[in-house]
């Protein structure tokens, strides 16, 4: 074993328990490697807070350092450990980068970065941060004088330019020479490359007429720049258009398509055409090479044709594994992956040269054989939806605004208190519907005949049902998902009101409603929120808002009709807890209206002491 693997192998149990209680974590691990070794091996430490099974425990590994603006360069010195940043996907899966630095020293170098200064938001300059974080290889150093910012092309709809540069063809060729963008053992230079330079981010599109003999390389749109400044002139790339990059339909995409009207029996086909392929490169030398193809190892895919399958076929057998391996997630359930052989991952760029007609979109792709590029013209295209999706628009919650200077501190609560959940629960529930009805094929491998794939026509035969129900029950959120999307509701009962927030009970009051009952207790229960969102005042209900103004007029839409009024009911009578327990709460709050229909003697309280006349200390 090399010494490089022997380190990419370390682990060491830091703690065994992580409780609570826990104020300071702090270790002395005599076996690890020195800064200097670790600096050589482009090695970092990685340390884990690991909950499994009830059990948890802090573990010490050595990862591999990705090539980004932020750390390049950055020398592993010393034992404590400050909090540096994050990348925006490194945010989403809860991981951040610490620095063996002191607190102000990390200040200093995160705001030599660029210009965050003016950001009113914690979110806003974490994000930006973020980009510098983000895994690119830096290519080449252009200084600012060759860099023009040009205005995007806009409406008062869309931004059509939105985040689509241009660059000079001259230096593409060096750029791809220094990235290493080669593709079958050939090199090639990309039309479009995504990157990331100082401020900027998004794309650039090589721009055949651009000057390449004037001193401008790049034009950046205004769309493209999310902040100023910064002493790196590096130019990275992230990603670039390939010639032969095959896409995948994973759960959500399938979700996304059926409920846009692609009929399930075309994905079913598409999915046992997958794992007929898959079984068949094992033992067919043209499926071997299409396979291997299809995952870019030319090398091996020509010994297929030079040699014979029989000398690749515990490769290409491994490979295949690998494939169904990734049709399981982290926690061992299945989930969707099926290949399209026809079909290319593509970079949507804008037409900046007034080609193209208003409505028209061109598209070409790299055809197998003559490696030349093609335009798709009458080709018959099965899983493209005949309607599209009708986007819902849900307000963002609001960040309040800062008038002082975000700190490191900030972000680090800010990357603490992320959370992006919701998705997946949306995305889980979905997928349990379709366990629970039905699967997409009943043919396929055992190994994955539990794969969740897509809901079944029960979910059409539900809409027809609530169709022609008189009552229904759902939860406010609820009534604007897509099974009640077109369903109105002219009476509405909302039990519980105060303690929904006012935008939750707002979707199911928006949609027909003409008389609306709600029932709560803001007194005692209301809405549960985070800190953020409590200078919006979304702790306060709906209900609350009017109750406490009972003679809110509501104007009607027509102005022929006579303007209604809110009426407010008090249940004031109680027959449940004691009557000492109800004069207390009658005292401390609801003004003494609070009545009882319950006599002392049908609740015993020879141990309870009186509580009308006891009041809390101030």
């Amino acid at each position: 074993m090399s010494k490089q693997s022997s380190l990419g192998s370390f682990r060491f149990r830091l703690q065994d328990h992580i409780s609570l209680d826990d104020r300071e974590w702090k270790f002395q691990i005599p076996i690890l490697p020195s800064p200097q070794k670790l600096d050589q091996s482009r090695l970092v430490k990685t340390v884990s807070l690991i909950n499994t099974g009830g059990k948890s425990e802090i573990v010490l590994t050595l990862a591999r350092s990705k090539d980004n603006r932020a750390i390049q360069g950055i020398v592993l010195q010393g034992v404590h450990y400050n909090f540096y940043g994050h990348s925006n996907s490194q945010l989403k899966s809860r991981t951040c980068y610490l620095y063996a630095a002191p607190r102000d020293e990390i200040s200093r170098r995160i705001e030599s970065l660029g210009d965050f200064a003016k950001m009113k938001t914690v979110g806003k300059k974490a994000k930006c941060i973020g980009l510098l974080f983000s895994t690119a290889k830096v290519a080449i150093t252009i200084q600012p004088g060759r860099v023009e910012d040009i205005p995007d092309i806009e409406t008062a709809d869309y931004i059509f330019t939105d985040g689509c540069g241009l660059i000079v063809f001259k230096p593409t060729q060096d750029l791809a020479r220094r990235v290493g963008i080669v593709f079958r053992d050939r090199r090639y230079t990309p039309s479009v490359f995504q990157i990331r330079y100082r401020g900027y981010k998004r794309v650039v599109t090589v721009d055949p007429t651009m000057d390449t003999n004037k001193t401008v390389f790049l034009k950046m749109r205004r769309s493209m720049k999310k902040f100023a400044g910064g002493d790196d002139y590096s130019f990275s790339v992230v990603e670039h258009s390939k010639s032969h990059t095959y896409g995948y339909l994973n759960d959500e995409v399938i979700v996304l398509l059926h409920a846009l009207g692609v009929n399930r029996e075309i994905i079913k086909k598409k999915q046992e055409g997958h794992f007929g392929f898959l079984a068949d490169a094992s033992r067919n030398p043209p499926s071997a090479f299409r396979f291997l193809s299809y995952l870019n190892m030319p090398h091996l895919a020509e010994k297929v044709l030079l040699e014979s399958l029989d000398s690749v076929r515990s490769k290409v057998q491994g490979l295949i594994k690998n494939e169904y391996a990734k049709m399981l997630n982290k926690r061992g359930e299945q989930k969707c992956r099926i290949l399209i052989p026809k079909s290319r991952l593509l970079f949507g760029v804008c037409d900046a040269w007034d080609v193209l007609k208003e409505g028209e979109c061109a598209v070409k792709v790299t055809m197998d054989g003559d490696r030349q590029p093609s335009a798709l013209k009458g080709c018959e295209i099965d899983v493209i939806p005949a309607t599209l999706s009708r986007p819902t628009q849900y307000p963002g919650v609001k960040e309040p605004l800062r008038f002082k200077p975000i700190t490191d501190d900030d972000r680090l609560e800010y990357f603490a208190r992320y959370t992006n959940a919701s998705l997946g629960v949306i995305k889980n529930l979905y997928l349990d519907w379709a366990r629970a009805c039905g699967l997409i094929s009943e043919h396929i491998p055992q190994k994955l005949e539990n794969a969740p794939l897509l809901a079944p026509d029960a979910l059409d035969e539900a809409k027809k049902k609530v169709q022609n129900c008189g009552i229904i029950f759902t939860t406010c959120i609820g009534a604007g998902l897509d099974l009640l999307r077109s369903q109105y509701f002219d009476i509405v009962i909302i039990d519980e009101a105060s303690q929904k927030t006012e935008p939750a009970s707002l979707v199911s009051l928006v949609k027909g409603c003409q008389k609306a009952i709600l029932v709560g207790d803001h007194v005692q229960l209301r809405p549960i929120v985070h800190q953020h969102s409590l200078a919006m005042e979304f702790d306060k209900s709906l209900f609350e808002r009017l109750f406490v103004q009972p003679t809110t007029t509501i104007k009607s839409p027509s102005p022929l009709a006579s303007p209604s009024f809110l009426s407010c009911l008090m249940l004031d009578t109680q027959y449940r807890m004691h009557p000492s327990i109800c004069a207390f709460s009658s005292t401390e709050f609801y003004g003494n209206k609070l009545l009882t229909d319950i006599s002392p003697t049908a609740r015993p309280s020879s141990t309870l002491p009186s509580l009308a006349n006891r009041h809390p200390s101030p």
